[in-house]
């Protein structure tokens, strides 16, 4: 298997009530794996109907406007969830990365759990947003690239699984292997010369 250059933004998000999130970032490792089974126990208080769902983000039918069946699933968990999420629910989710922070809006009961599934070995959640790829960042003076589409503040950046160093030095004097977010700018990264879409 060949390594290639990845940089992700990880995003944390956390709801209050009885929600639940979660979300993993794959950034450094090859063919990681999430099997999901979430078995929740509760009241929801606005349950959708329960039922089986299916998310399959490499279906190339898939779409979040989907009813989610089999034939027309959810690309995304989020969505799925969202739609349907009380007791007796089950979601089915196949094989791919899901670049998404799920949240469980509701729950299941003690008789009819809520759940999701994989199908099968090779769902990732990934809660990091990808930003490879040279064509998404500009040099923005001396060695510090910026990505300008980037319009909310990460908590954390990687380069190759590597964790770069938040910074509050302007994009001018970033230091080396660091990040700042400004806003209405956008992201601006250090790698000591190196584009971060390309490395």
């Amino acid at each position: 298997m060949t390594r290639t250059s990845q940089t992700v933004l990880r995003q944390s998000t956390r709801t209050g009530g009885s929600a639940n999130s979660f979300g993993r970032s794959a950034a450094n490792s090859s063919g990681a794996t999430l099997a999901l089974a979430i078995l929740l126990s509760g009241r929801a208080p606005e349950a959708a109907a329960a039922g089986t769902f299916y998310v399959d983000s490499q279906n190339p039918a898939a779409s979040d406007a989907n009813p989610g069946t089999a034939a027309l699933p959810y690309k995304s968990i989020s969505a799925a969830a969202a739609g349907h999420n009380g007791p007796g629910t089950s979601i089915l989710v196949s094989p791919g990365t899901y670049r998404e922070t799920v949240t469980v809006p509701a729950s299941g009961d003690s008789t009819l759990p809520f759940a999701l599934l994989a199908t099968g070995p090779g769902v990732v959640v990934d809660g990091a947003d990808d930003f490879s790829g040279a064509a998404k960042w500009t040099l923005a003076s001396g060695t510090v690239y910026l990505a300008a589409t980037v319009t909310w503040s990460p908590l954390q950046v990687f380069v190759d699984g590597a964790r770069l160093t938040p910074s509050t030095a302007g994009p001018a004097a970033l230091p080396a292997n660091s990040f700042q977010y400004v806003a209405g700018a956008g992201l601006y990264v250090n790698l000591g010369g190196a584009n971060p879409g390309s490395r």
